[in-house]
């Protein structure tokens, strides 16, 4: 059993994350994280072992992480001792042992329960040569839609999900329009803010985008997909 927060608007995310976290604390006492994003800057991640007045101490009540953006955790140790390496949030890719600081990854997670079958899970995925990429993106919509396209082919590329050629480029960019052509009718003239996502397994290539969307806070939610054939 975890507390589990997120925001996003124009006000600075770690305060109100520290404020909803202390609401939920009787779902966990052995740890908490924040992870905050201030624009494109490297997500920050801050992770304390016990009380949550041990992370409000160590962040400053929130003022030494800036970003509007970002997600709070509260641990319940049912699984992995108490620490601050099993605190979440986790993330993907350069993660030093501890998790904390900036952190070049395109995935930052929390979640609550216990995944039982983990090694399975991975061992199938990579069995079946299922392979992805992701990146954040914001900004106004119809200003950032080259810019999206552009980050789906770059990050596919940085994860080795597509090579280095015309052809395959051209069939995440291809598929990142389609799935972007399924928002425009939502999002045309507002701005947005939110995940994009690459999967290929064999010649099928997958690009996803998850967005929330307003004009000034981003208060609803967005989903598009497209596909294309390498």
């Amino acid at each position: 059993m975890c507390g589990i927060v997120g925001f996003t608007g124009n006000r600075q995310a770690a305060p109100i994350l520290l404020d909803g976290l202390s609401k939920l604390e009787y779902r966990g006492y052995d740890s908490a994280g924040l992870a905050v994003r201030d624009g494109e800057a490297l997500a920050q991640v801050v992770k304390a072992k016990g009380r949550l007045s041990n992370l409000i101490e160590k962040t400053d009540a929130g003022n030494a992480l800036k970003g509007t953006c970002g997600i709070g955790h509260t641990r319940w140790a049912t699984h992995g001792e108490p620490s601050q390496i099993n605190a979440h949030p986790h993330v993907s890719g350069n993660c030093n042992r501890s998790g904390s600081g900036a952190v070049e990854s395109e995935v930052v997670g929390v979640h609550n329960g216990i995944i039982e079958n983990y090694t399975e899970l991975k061992e199938k995925l990579l069995g079946e040569e299922i392979h992805g990429a992701a990146a954040d993106y914001g900004g106004e919509f119809v200003q950032s839609v080259m810019k999206i396209v552009e980050r789906a082919v770059v990050a596919a590329k940085r994860e080795n999900v597509i090579g280095d050629t015309h052809h395959e480029e051209g069939a995440v960019a291809g598929a990142a329009r389609e799935a972007l052509s399924q928002v425009t009718t939502k999002a045309l003239g507002l701005s947005v803010g939110g995940k994009i996502g690459v999967a290929r397994h064999g010649e099928h290539v997958a690009v996803a985008v998850f967005f929330g969307i307003g004009l000034v806070h981003l208060n609803e939610v967005c989903i598009g997909m497209g596909h294309r054939v390498i």
